[in-house]
C-alpha cells in the first residue's frame, strides 16, 4: 500500500505528541504561601535536641532572623507528626511515646499565664491560661471533648470528672508562654499525640514529654516576631531529613 508523504507528515506531530506526556507545570514547595519559617534541626531521629533558626521570605528568597538558639526535644527524640506534609515512612508519633513531632506544621496559638502576649506582638490570638482553660489529650472522656483541642469551661459550669488530668494549670513557670504546634491539629486522630508546643525549658538539660523547649527570652522573641498574616510555619526535621526534603518543601540551606 502506498502512504502519501503529506498524510505522513501530517500524522507525525500527533504520533509525537502522544507519546510525549511530560508536562511543564511544577508544584508549588509546601511552603509557598509563608513569609515566616522556623526551622528546628536535630542530628538524628534519636536524638534530644537541636538547633531552632528564624526566616523571613522576600520574594522567594529566605532570610535569616536573629541568632540560631539551642532548644531541647522530647526525651525519645523524633518520630513523624500529622502536619502540611505527606504522609511518610517510619514510627509514627503517638500519645506517651515521649517523641517530638517531625515534619511541617503551622503554628497557632499562643497560650500565657499573664492578660497580654509579650510586648510587641503582632494581632496573634493570644489565650490567657486561667483554672477554667484546659487541653484534651485523653480520648474517649466522658462528654466527648475533642482531643488535642483547647477547652474552656463555661462560667457557672462544674467542672467534669476529668477536670484536673486535662485543665492547664496556670503558674507553672515552664507554661507561662506556650506557642501551639499545629501536629495533629485541627483534625485530631485520637491517640496520634496531643499538646505540642513551644514552651519555656524548665531546665538546660531536661528534656520534654515531646514539645520543643527554649530559655524564656528566646520564646518572648519569637512570640513577638510571629505574624499571623505572614502564615508561619514550622520545619522541624533531623538534619538528613531535612536536607532530603530542602526542595520540595521550599525550606532555606542551613550553614
Amino acid at each position: 500500500m502506498t502512504r502519501h508523504p503529506l498524510l505522513l507528515a501530517g500524522l507525525l506531530p500527533l504520533l509525537l505528541w502522544g507519546a510525549s506526556p511530560k508536562s511543564t507545570a511544577t508544584t508549588p514547595p509546601l511552603t509557598a504561601d509563608s513569609r515566616q519559617l522556623v526551622v528546628v534541626v536535630s542530628d538524628s531521629f534519636a536524638a534530644s535536641q537541636g538547633t531552632l533558626r528564624r526566616f523571613e521570605k522576600a520574594g522567594e528568597t529566605w532570610t535569616p532572623v536573629g541568632e540560631p538558639v539551642p532548644v531541647l526535644l522530647g526525651k525519645n527524640g523524633m518520630a513523624w507528626g500529622r502536619g502540611l506534609h505527606p504522609a511518610e515512612p517510619g514510627e509514627q508519633k503517638r500519645e506517651g511515646d515521649d517523641k517530638t513531632p517531625a515534619g511541617l506544621f503551622r503554628l497557632g496559638m499562643v497560650l500565657g499565664d499573664a492578660p497580654q502576649p509579650p510586648p510587641g506582638s503582632h494581632g496573634i490570638e493570644y489565650v490567657q491560661k486561667t483554672d477554667r482553660v484546659a487541653w484534651i489529650g485523653h480520648s474517649g472522656l466522658p462528654g466527648n471533648p475533642p482531643y488535642n483541642h483547647l477547652y474552656l469551661l463555661p462560667a457557672g459550669a462544674e467542672p467534669p470528672s476529668w477536670w484536673d488530668q486535662e485543665m492547664m494549670k496556670p503558674d507553672v513557670p515552664a507554661h507561662a508562654l506556650m506557642v501551639l504546634i499545629e501536629h495533629n491539629y485541627p483534625d485530631s486522630v485520637p491517640d496520634a499525640g496531643s499538646a505540642i508546643f513551644f514552651h519555656i525549658q524548665r531546665s538546660p538539660v531536661r528534656r520534654s514529654g515531646g514539645c520543643t523547649v527554649m530559655p524564656r527570652e528566646a520564646i518572648e522573641s519569637l512570640i513577638a516576631w510571629l505574624d499571623p498574616q505572614k502564615k508561619p510555619v514550622l520545619a522541624e526535621l533531623p538534619l538528613p531529613a531535612y536536607q532530603t526534603r530542602r526542595a520540595a518543601w521550599g525550606l532555606p540551606p542551613l550553614d
